[in-house]
C-alpha cells in the first residue's frame, strides 16, 4: 500500500480543516458544501498541492463558495469531527488513487462518505482509503504490470511467427 508523501499528508490536513470550518462558516448544509467543494474548479489547488504555495487561507474557499451559491434553507450539518475526517479522507483518496475530486465524489457522495466515518475514522488514513475502495470493488490499474503482460504476449506472438517461418 502506498503511503502519502509529506506534501500530500499536509494537504489532507488542510482539507480536513477546511471541511471542519465549513460547519461554522458555510451558508450550505454539510452535504451541499461537500458536493459543491468537490465539484468546484476553484478547489483545484487543494488537490494538485499548489495551495501550499498560495497566500490565501482556508476560510477563503468557504467564503468564495458562499458568494457563488445562495444560502441553503436546509442547514443539516455533520459534526466538526465528521467533516474534518471527510475532508481528510477525500484528499487521501485523490492522492493515493490519482483521482480527481469529482471522481472521488462520484464514488463516495456525501450521504455515503459520512457512513464510513463511524467505521474508519480511527484507522490509519491510507488503510481507511484502501478498505473503502475495496468495499466498493475499486481496483487501481497497475499499468506497469499490464504493460509487462502485453509485452510478454507480443513476444510470444513474435516467437510463434519466427517458428512458423522456420518450419
Amino acid at each position: 500500500m502506498r503511503k502519502l508523501d509529506f506534501n500530500e499528508f499536509k494537504m489532507c490536513q488542510i482539507l480536513g480543516r477546511v471541511f471542519e470550518k465549513s460547519v461554522d462558516l458555510s451558508n450550505q448544509s454539510s452535504p451541499l458544501f461537500i458536493r459543491r467543494f468537490m465539484t468546484y474548479e476553484g478547489a483545484k489547488p487543494f488537490f494538485d498541492k499548489s495551495y501550499l504555495a498560495l497566500s490565501c487561507n482556508e476560510e477563503d474557499i468557504i467564503l468564495e463558495l458562499n458568494g457563488i451559491y445562495q444560502p441553503a434553507l436546509n442547514r443539516r450539518l455533520y459534526s466538526k469531527e465528521q467533516m474534518h475526517w471527510i475532508g481528510y479522507i477525500y484528499g487521501a483518496l485523490c492522492f493515493l488513487y490519482d483521482l480527481s475530486p469529482k471522481a472521488v465524489y462520484a464514488l463516495f457522495p456525501a450521504k455515503e462518505i459520512v457512513k464510513y466515518h463511524g467505521i474508519y475514522h480511527t484507522f490509519d488514513i491510507e488503510e481507511a482509503a484502501e478498505r473503502m475502495m475495496e468495499n466498493i470493488g475499486y481496483e487501481k490499474k497497475d499499468y506497469t504490470r499490464e504493460g509487462v503482460k502485453i509485452l510478454k504476449a507480443m513476444g510470444e506472438e513474435e516467437r510463434e511467427r519466427s517458428r512458423a517461418k522456420h518450419r
